[in-house]
């Protein structure tokens, strides 16, 4: 299974923290750090994922006008 919880609402001034599609953050491992991003590069969200797909974004970013997911691998944030 897919899992991935928002650890940092950038938007919403926090509202939005501890969103997930999991019972615990326990079950985020390996924990990757990825955020959403809108068309003009802003940060949205951040959080954790526990591999790399494209669910926080097409389950939830996306209805916030996320467009883009990236994560963060070897001290650099890639585009999935």
């Amino acid at each position: 299974m897919n899992h991935w919880t928002i650890t940092k609402d950038i938007i919403e001034n926090g509202f939005h923290t501890g969103v997930k599609n999991m019972p615990t953050d326990e079950e985020v491992k390996p924990a990757i750090k990825f955020k959403l991003l809108d068309d003009d590069n802003i940060t949205y969200f951040k959080g954790l994922m526990s591999d790399y797909n494209f669910a926080p974004l097409d389950n939830f970013g996306i209805h916030y006008g996320c467009t883009t997911l990236q994560y963060f691998e070897n001290g650099e944030w890639k585009t999935l």
